[in-house]
């Protein structure tokens, strides 16, 4: 809370800069009352869709970070799908293959994003959500993997955070952790 008060706090403070100079208070005093009008509303669900940071609430003024939050240092973290076969192996599953619009990048982000929500969210109600947001992503994914993969049919699909050490030379393996997993139907083509 105290972060979109800050947040407010200095919207404020650069508007008020803004119209304590005087070519800028000509400017917008001549502007016609309707688009005066017009702007304004513009501009406040603008920064009600940056102050919300709940972008599908939002849409289409989502909240506009310049940059993504910043990764561990001292860790490259990505997750990956891996399933379960008949023969109770496992193998990880190329989700950008079997969505291909997403591409790899828009492949790795969405889960690592799903994850991050699913596992970490500090509202309990909104983790909730997206728990069951991940777990039909991957049931999606399993699903689409059966109907590509018939002679490989999954039963299980695991997602697995991979962690790798960036700094700590004598820990360069590659460490894997399930995290969510969820079943899929017997037969699995629906």
């Amino acid at each position: 809370m105290w972060r979109i008060v800050l947040e407010v706090a200095c919207y404020l403070v650069v508007f008020w800069l803004l119209g304590s100079i005087r070519p800028v208070r000509v400017y917008v005093a001549g502007l016609p009352s309707a688009h005066r009008w017009l702007c304004s509303g513009f501009f406040i669900l603008l920064f009600a869709g940056q102050l919300a940071h709940e972008p599908r609430r939002s849409f289409p003024f989502p909240t506009w970070a310049m940059y993504g939050e910043a990764e561990h240092p001292d860790a490259l973290v990505f997750y990956e799908c891996r399933g379960l076969d008949a023969r109770q192996e496992m193998f990880t599953i190329d989700v950008a293959r079997l969505l291909p619009s997403l591409t790899t990048t828009g492949a790795t982000t969405k889960l690592k994003a799903l994850a991050k929500g699913a596992l970490s969210h500090p509202d309990a109600a909104k983790r909730q959500v997206r728990q069951r947001r991940l777990t039909e992503f991957l049931q999606a994914v399993g699903r689409l993997h059966n109907r590509v993969h018939l002679q490989r049919q999954i039963s299980r699909l695991a997602l697995v955070r991979c962690t790798l050490a960036l700094r700590d030379r004598s820990a360069s393996e590659l460490q894997r952790e399930s995290v969510w997993q969820v079943e899929l139907d017997p037969g699995g083509v629906s």
